[in-house]
């Protein structure tokens, strides 16, 4: 499982790591409105991506597992789905730019409608691609696949914006690159279940998509809260300030991208164990999780706290610096994700204790701006999201605890928690002179880090967290 978790990571990552050089550098070559209306458009095109393909993404890892003597089946009725779904809404979307062509001109991101439908039935219909790997247990393809992905469009980008800086070109050049992996996706559910489209099982489809349907309303309304403050961007202040705050009011993508692998692997084991409602393998499963998030969490998210302002000013320079408090609010609720319970209780198959939990989680975060802070700004709805996160955070916790019959002492594994804060505190420590000394950015930077996780390494080796990890991957 440490090898599938490693790769998951990996797949992830370099979407981090090799697209971050172009967002970067696009950030330097467009102007603050060009760069921020970029954002704009690919937050949309990524949100309703994302929607449209209504968790039949997520749901095949559970079904894959639960129902392992048709599981190709629901993977091709999966995929089936998602084909006319892209179909249909292709066709909806276009319907306004035909009889209605002068609402787009009013609009400056409605001027690009017709790259911004195309982008998403393409992110509709390549959406299964990384799943059908993480079922099939072939993470390293996964790995493979995603650097091909983002390697090739941040080439692609870097070199487009040393040429031309129109966002139409990115976007187009984004759509080319969706095109082959949509096209890659089509080509493997072929070789794996038969040509799609043939075989339409609407039993299974409408099985799936009664599992999925809770999970799409867990996600939409858990994105319109996480990213709640994105929209009122986009909807009431300019592609300018939508550019400070992307750049500066970001999570720490790594904290996030690491959980969500090793998530999508333990999710693996914890719904096979739901057939038999082996609650004792369940919670060993999910014990694990926790344990392994704690040891990476805290470690990143400290560092990251008492590093952010020297990353920003050394990237983007004192213009994008605005967003800083921002970052350190909404990441607190990076503690409250280490418990990964929509996974939890997606592997139960409690799916619509899910949506339910965020609907009424995003009702409480609009009270919250409505009454306690009234005053339209970034900051309080940063306040007011992350408040919502934790104490919504603790009812799962709750819930958790009776869902698996254990006391919430057995839950939190102290142990590892104390090990990590300690160790993370003390390499804060170790590294917090190096900020007297007279040295370029970037290698002062650089030897922060490098140090930072040198000492971490060295406290878990002597604390026995590596052997930890070494007889989890055995099991």
């Amino acid at each position: 499982m440490i090898k599938q978790s490693f790769y998951n990571i990996l797949a992830k990552l370099f979407s981090i790591i090799i697209y971050a050089p172009a967002i970067i550098i696009m950030a330097q070559i467009l102007s603050k409105n060009d760069f921020g209306l970029f954002q704009q458009i690919i937050f949309i095109i990524t949100f309703l991506g994302s929607l449209f393909r209504f968790s039949f993404d997520e749901g095949i890892i559970y079904f894959f597992n639960f129902k392992k003597e048709k599981q190709y089946d629901y993977l091709l009725q999966s995929y089936n789905f998602l084909l006319i779904t892209g179909f249909i809404i292709c066709l909806l979307a276009s319907l306004p730019t035909i009889f209605f062509p002068n609402l787009l001109v009013e609009n400056e991101i409605l001027t690009y409608s017709k790259p911004i439908i195309i982008y998403i039935f393409l992110l509709v219909t390549g959406g299964l691609v990384s799943k059908i790997f993480i079922v099939e247990e072939k993470a390293e393809y996964a790995a493979l696949h995603s650097f091909l992905f983002f390697f090739s469009k941040a080439v692609a980008i870097v070199v487009s914006l040393f040429f031309n800086q129109s966002i139409e070109i990115l976007l187009n050049i984004c759509i080319v690159i969706n095109f082959f992996n949509s096209l890659f996706c089509f080509n493997y559910i072929k070789s794996k279940c038969g040509l799609p489209l043939v075989n339409i099982d609407f039993e299974i489809i409408y099985e799936m998509l009664s599992y999925n349907i809770w999970l799409t309303l867990s996600w939409f309304i858990s994105t319109i809260e996480r990213s709640g403050d994105k929209i009122l961007l986009i909807l009431l202040f300019t592609s300018t300030d939508y550019a400070i705050y992307n750049i500066g009011g970001f999570r720490i993508p790594l904290i996030f991208l690491t959980m969500s692998s090793i998530s999508e692997i333990f999710l693996n084991k914890i719904s096979e164990f739901s057939r038999t409602n082996d609650l004792k393998k369940i919670y060993f499963y999910y014990n694990k999780q926790i344990k392994i998030n704690i040891i990476y969490t805290f470690p990143i998210l400290l560092l990251s706290y008492y590093l952010i302002d020297n990353i920003l000013f050394l990237f983007f320079g004192l213009k994008y610096q605005e967003g800083l408090f921002v970052f350190y609010i909404l990441n607190i609720g990076s503690v409250v994700q280490i418990f990964c319970f929509d996974y939890l209780f997606r592997g139960l198959g409690k799916t619509k204790a899910v949506g339910v939990l965020y609907l009424l989680q995003f009702i409480f975060f609009i009270i919250l701006l409505l009454t306690v802070f009234k005053e339209n700004n970034i900051i309080n709805i940063s306040i007011a999201l992350t408040t919502s996160i934790i104490l919504f955070g603790s009812i799962k916790l709750f819930l958790t605890k009776n869902y698996l019959n254990m006391s919430i002492s057995h839950l939190i594994p102290v142990k590892y928690l104390a090990i990590s804060i300690f160790s993370s505190l003390l390499g804060l420590i170790v590294i917090y002179p190096i900020k007297f000394i007279a040295l370029h950015p970037l290698i002062s930077l650089i030897m922060n880090i490098l140090i930072y996780f040198i000492v971490i390494f060295l406290l878990y080796k002597k604390m026995g967290i590596f052997k930890f990890l070494l007889r989890l991957n055995s099991e």
